[in-house]
């Protein structure tokens, strides 16, 4: 008899060791890109081009060039992170206008209800801010990050309750392993940098067995540096390698 508490170290197992064959194109669904690109809020922008300018003036510092591409990503989607200086704790701000978690809300709500949609993000924070949105809206959802107690419970919960429409994946806790072919459409609030992991990520959804004729993976992009992830992308290419490597100046 299998022990249901064991579920999320079996999955793990299985993730790490399965066997997979590339797909052949033809048994996989159509994909239908479609990118939407919105604009910072006023705020959000004067802050992002600070960011832009300590990221250009620090080449060479590995440290603080990477910390400036944490900020702007993070600015992008809405808040920032800082690091409490009276207790040292985590924090974060957020921005009053968030165009991007506005227009997520509002692709969401026009997906007819009998379809199921992914929607990956890349931080902790990114993944509470649009649980708290999809509740308010009385979208019932499930989420998968690195603080879910049970895994295997969320992605059950997604897969075969009907009423559970949407899944809220980081991409670190999902790019491999998990099979989300129920799935019609998936929503990049962020998408991974490395084109790698992106990969891994909608290979989650657009695999063979789905129940879909299409698939409709869109971008929701706000900011510089979210388009030149996307354009490094088709190159095969980590943007923040390329900064790294002195190579990524189109931001």
């Amino acid at each position: 008899i299998f022990e249901t508490k064991h579920s999320d170290t079996l999955h793990d197992l299985l993730k790490n060791r399965s066997l997979r064959c590339k797909a052949d194109e033809a048994d996989l669904p159509q994909v239908v890109r479609i990118t939407k690109v919105v604009d910072l809020s006023a705020d959000a922008d004067a802050v992002y081009a600070k960011a832009l300018t300590s990221l250009r003036a620090s080449r060479g510092r590995v440290v603080e060039l990477k910390n400036e591409f944490l900020r702007m990503r993070q600015i992008c989607s809405g808040f920032l992170g800082y690091k409490d200086d009276v207790d040292g704790t985590r924090a974060q701000f957020e921005f009053k206008e968030n165009p991007k978690l506005e227009l997520l809300c509002d692709l969401l709500q026009q997906i007819t209800p009998d379809y199921k949609a992914v929607v990956f993000n890349e931080y902790t924070f990114s993944g509470s801010i649009i649980c708290r949105e999809l509740t308010k809206l009385g979208i019932a959802h499930a989420r998968i990050y690195g603080g879910t107690k049970n895994s295997q419970a969320e992605l059950l919960r997604f897969t075969d309750d009907d009423s559970c429409r949407v899944l809220v994946l980081q991409s670190a806790a999902g790019g491999m392993g998990l099979n989300l072919q129920v799935a019609k459409y998936v929503l990049y609030y962020e998408s991974p940098v490395s084109p790698k992991v992106r990969l891994q990520t909608e290979a989650r959804v657009v695999r063979q067995g789905s129940e879909h004729a299409k698939t409709y993976v869109y971008d929701l992009l706000a900011g510089s540096v979210e388009k030149s992830i996307i354009a490094m992308h088709r190159q095969g290419k980590d943007l923040l390698d390329a900064i790294l490597n002195g190579t990524g100046d189109d931001l």
